[in-house]
């Protein structure tokens, strides 16, 4: 008789979230949702452009158009589920075999159960992680902030480091907070850096602190650091956002 093994790894729902580069309401909306998510810091936001940017100057960016850019991100992720926000409420790219959803679908019912219509919670993982890591008194304590900020700015550090829906917060606030003995930090683009130490957990690592991260040899060696002016028009936020769906 012959005998063998089969390993399982489960991995979160893999979502695109397509935006007007210009809706500054969607791009955050879209922010919101990845933070509630189990492994949304994973999923890109794509920004779906009507036309050929200026900024795009590069002779290999420049003769592309702006909807093969945004299909080949779509395509590059390889998402499950493909959502639209805000304002770009009409598909007008190719997905392929993939399925399409509004992203106001993703929290709907919310308040029966307290966990989303697609995918798996921030607080479903947080229960376990509270029981796995917080079961013992901690030799050294875990630091959890809650990064607070606002103005010009605000939005690329949602992206950075995440930022729940209003009526999220609230539930967290009062569930999760309290035992996470998680501390609200006040940050700008001139001190966030401080709040990036590899043991320093905020929302957006809270939702993927159960996720290993796989890398290919061939991705390995292209790693790139990108930088963007964060206050500058929401196309550059748009685009560093799109980049930042590594987890990092």
């Amino acid at each position: 008789m012959s005998f063998g093994s089969v390993n399982l790894t489960l991995r979160p729902l893999r979502f695109a979230f397509l935006v007007d580069p210009e809706d500054r309401a969607g791009i955050l909306q879209a922010i919101e949702l990845n933070t509630f998510l189990w492994g949304g810091a994973y999923n890109p936001i794509v920004p779906v452009f009507r036309r050929t940017p200026k900024v795009w100057r590069r002779d290999h960016i420049e003769r592309t158009s702006a909807k093969s850019v945004s299909e080949g991100l779509v395509q590059s992720f390889d998402p499950d589920y493909v959502a639209l926000v805000g304002k770009y409420a009409n598909l007008t790219i190719s997905v392929g075999h993939r399925r399409v959803i509004r992203a106001t679908e993703i929290l709907e019912g919310f308040g029966d159960n307290w966990t989303p219509r697609y995918g798996i919670s921030l607080f479903e993982v947080l229960s376990y992680f509270i029981e796995k890591e917080l079961k013992f008194v901690r030799r050294s304590p875990i630091d959890v902030r809650l990064p607070a900020f606002s103005g010009r700015e605000s939005l690329f550090l949602a992206s950075v480091f995440g930022i729940l829906p209003s009526g999220v917060r609230k539930l967290f606030d009062q569930r999760f907070v309290p035992a996470l003995e998680a501390k609200s930090a006040e940050c700008s683009l001139a001190d966030y850096a401080e709040h990036l130490k590899p043991a320093t957990l905020f929302p957006r690592r809270l939702g993927s602190c159960t996720c290993s991260r796989r890398q290919s040899r061939a991705s390995a060696a292209a790693t790139a650091c990108f930088l963007l002016d964060a206050t500058t028009r929401l196309m550059s936020s748009t685009t560093g956002i799109c980049v930042r769906s590594d987890g990092a």
